[in-house]
């Protein structure tokens, strides 16, 4: 009796352990990870807000072989909740899939954002600038194909103002249109 009791207080506690608990109350999924961190970058912060997954290092570059067993116990346990809570099989796969494609269309905000006729107008002649010369901010998922992004124009050394303007875009990448919240 007490050996079924602890494995169902084991199974319970793990299960428990996937989840981290955010301000609104909500839970996030934890994927675990250790070594040099590179940072997130835009398109997997997307990707983990549409998820809810929240990743942590839980180590630096000095580990231990028991730490990477458990992170990897861990992590494995966390996409099998998610692939039984969101029915997607291997998600994983799907996930990493998803950054690659939520990359592709944040570039191509980036060249509709170049194209743009109003942005043209309030940034001289955008089409011939080097492809660095806006900066791209807190891009926001919206649905689907919508895109919320700040952009403003880099500040370069020779630029005498200290100010640059930024504005709010939305992007619908399936009509590729854009527009300028004031």
């Amino acid at each position: 009796m007490k050996i079924k009791f602890i494995i169902t207080l084991v199974f319970a506690l793990s299960y428990f352990q996937c989840f981290t608990q955010t301000g609104d109350g909500s839970e996030q999924y934890q994927i675990l990870t250790y070594g040099l961190q590179s940072g997130i970058d835009d398109a997997q912060a997307i990707v983990n807000q549409k998820w809810n997954i929240e990743i942590v290092p839980v180590a630096g570059c000095r580990v231990t072989r028991k730490l990477i067993d458990s992170v990897k116990t861990h992590n494995i346990a966390t996409w099998k909740l998610i692939e039984t809570e969101k029915k997607v099989q291997n998600p994983k796969l799907v996930y990493k899939k998803d950054i690659y494609e939520t990359r592709q269309s944040l570039e191509k905000i980036k060249l509709l954002a170049y194209e743009n006729e109003t942005l043209n107008g309030i940034w001289k002649n955008l089409k011939n600038k080097p492809a660095d010369y806006l900066v791209f901010e807190d891009p926001q998922f919206i649905s689907k194909s919508k895109y919320a992004v700040t952009v403003k124009k880099r500040k370069r050394k020779m630029d005498g103002k200290s100010k640059h303007k930024s504005y709010e875009l939305v992007v619908n990448l399936s009509s590729e249109s854009l527009t300028i919240k004031e």
